[in-house]
This record gives structure tokens, sequence and C-alpha cells, in this order.
């Protein structure tokens, strides 16, 4: 009788190594599906999308980070 680590080693070199060669191949191809460069796109520029005018919804916010740089120092903050 085999002890408990020889049967998962043999078991990881053989079956698990082939599922996670499985898995890999099947990500790739989920990746790389066709019509999937919409969704790839709008993942890629969600950081960018109020972009033209960050921070421009709360006035109050704005003067804060002002009045901020100004108690640091900063001359952009007057």
């Amino acid at each position: 009788m085999q002890d408990t680590f020889t049967v998962l080693n043999q078991f990881a070199l053989s079956w698990a190594l082939v599922g996670m060669a499985v898995f890999f191949v099947l990500a790739v191809l989920w990746v790389f599906r066709p019509g999937s460069r919409q969704a790839h796109e709008e993942a890629a520029n969600a950081i960018f999308r109020h972009d033209t005018h960050p921070g421009a919804g709360n006035p109050a916010q704005k003067s804060d980070s002002r009045a901020a740089r100004a108690a640091l120092g900063d001359p952009k903050g007057a």
C-alpha cells in the first residue's frame, strides 16, 4: 500500500497537470473568442470614462483640495 504523499504526487503529475493545461487552453480561447473585442476595450478604458472633467460634479471637493494644498505650502493651492 502506498503512502498518501506518493498517491497525491502521482495524481498531481498526471491528471492534475492535464486538467490545468486544459483550463489554460480554455481560458486563452475564451479571451480571444470572436466578438470579445468590445468587452475588452470597455474594460480597458473604464478608468478613463470620466476623464474629460474629473471631479467636476462636486465643487466643494475642489476647494477642499486647494485648501489642503495651500496648507501644505504648494504654490498651486493658492
